[in-house]
């Protein structure tokens, strides 16, 4: 009968250690886990943050080209790139670059949630999304374009943030 206790006991011990083993590499794997999702997130912000220079200098040229031609900018924009002038053809470069910082930034909302919400707010408020918005559109005027894509929710700031309400 005491073998029996001794060996039942020494296996409460046993699951008992292997459990708090077991509990312990648990806790470490999840914390492993959210240091490298912090890591992540802090790298594709810091992609963000890089490349925003060649973001505001293309948005530099699409309203240089704005101002410069006017009410039908698009329109002259939409006859010189097909016709292949060189300077439409860069600001076309300008128009997708612009494009893929905004698709960026809410790819990151996207993936990281609420984590990536004040961080991002705080660099790249609804105030500079809106210039953004107040040209690029405009310039999508080229044939093949679709304007009901979802690819599109890039130009309505909500879009680009709702995603990081639900996580």
């Amino acid at each position: 009968m005491v073998d029996s206790v001794l060996k039942t006991f020494g296996m409460l011990v046993l699951a008992a250690v292997n459990g708090g083993t077991y509990l312990a590499q648990q806790q470490s794997s999840e914390s492993e886990l959210q240091q490298r999702r912090s890591d992540d997130l802090r790298q594709d912000l810091n992609t963000v943050t890089d490349i925003h220079p060649k973001y505001s200098s293309c948005m530099q040229r699409l309203h240089t080209w704005k101002r410069k031609h006017g009410d039908d900018f698009a329109l002259k924009f939409k006859q010189d790139f097909v016709s292949g002038d060189q300077e439409a053809t860069a600001v076309n470069e300008c128009r997708s670059q612009t494009k893929d910082f905004w698709r960026r930034v809410q790819m990151i909302y996207v993936e990281y949630g609420s984590d990536a919400n004040t961080p991002i707010r705080l660099l790249y408020a609804e105030s500079h999304h809106r210039r953004f918005v107040d040209i690029v559109p405009k310039f999508e005027v080229l044939d093949g374009y679709d304007t009901k894509s979802s690819e599109n929710d890039i130009f309505d700031y909500s879009k680009v943030v709702e995603k990081s309400t639900k996580s």
